[in-house]
């Protein structure tokens, strides 16, 4: 697997995103309800990559491309990071 910028950047956000997703997922925001369906959404996608014939494909996307589980993992986790900063400038920490 080469290494390129694009996928140390996809597992930051994975790896920072995590926490805030399952925040989200508990919390009483009007996200909890989005944040559920990306949860949804990575469950089925990760039985999907696991089951595959070919699960290199389903967890890396094809040629490499980030087009795979992971991929949408950095995704969520991005979508969790943007209301937590949001919610942390706005109280002032």
């Amino acid at each position: 697997m080469t290494f390129t910028p694009k996928f140390a950047v996809l597992l930051l956000f994975a790896a920072v995103g995590i926490v805030p997703l399952a925040r989200l997922v508990t919390s009483r925001s009007q996200l909890r309800w989005p944040a559920r369906a990306a949860v949804a959404f990575l469950v089925v996608a990760l039985v999907s990559a696991l089951v595959s014939p070919s699960p290199y494909l389903g967890f890396f996307g094809l040629y490499l491309w980030g087009t795979g589980w992971f991929f949408w993992l950095g995704a969520a986790g991005a979508f969790a990071i943007g209301p937590h900063s949001a919610r942390r400038i706005v109280d002032g920490c």
